[in-house]
């Protein structure tokens, strides 16, 4: 029951991410970009046999984060929030089998790569197209 709850999960997402109804044009570039980065993400979950791998297939969703927390960054004037913490412990600790890879067998059995890919996913979330558009939008409205 729970890989079948799992399973609708990511369906429901799938049509956040992608848009509903399907086959329909995305709306802007950063929409594709966005898109390609959620499917990505979930080959990392679907395929676990590329692990090795997921630090490449992770990467277009990282480049998106790092772009949101850029425009987020300069938008509260250089102050360092929790999400930006976040961020960086989770991307570290996606990438931890290069980093420590001697304990690989214990961050396999606690499926730590599953984790920080889900984390990713709910950040990716929260870092909508629409967000990102509306950030830039306000910064290109302030006076200098």
């Amino acid at each position: 029951k729970l890989l079948l709850v799992g399973r609708l999960v990511f369906i429901a997402c799938s049509l956040r991410f992608l848009k509903w109804p399907p086959f329909k044009q995305a709306s802007s570039p950063l929409h594709v970009w966005w898109e390609l980065s959620y499917l990505l993400l979930c080959t990392i979950l679907i395929f676990p046999h590329q692990r090795y791998y997921s630090m490449f297939m992770a990467m277009p969703a990282a480049l998106w984060l790092v772009q949101f927390a850029v425009v987020r960054w300069q938008e509260e004037q250089g102050r360092i929030r929790p999400w930006l913490a976040l961020w960086v412990v989770v991307y570290l600790l996606s990438n931890i089998d290069l980093l420590l890879g001697e304990f690989a067998a214990v961050y396999e059995h606690y499926k730590v790569m599953s984790f920080m890919v889900i984390a990713l996913i709910g950040m990716l979330w929260w870092c909508s197209p629409a967000r990102l558009t509306k950030m830039l939008d306000d910064q290109r409205a302030e006076p200098i």
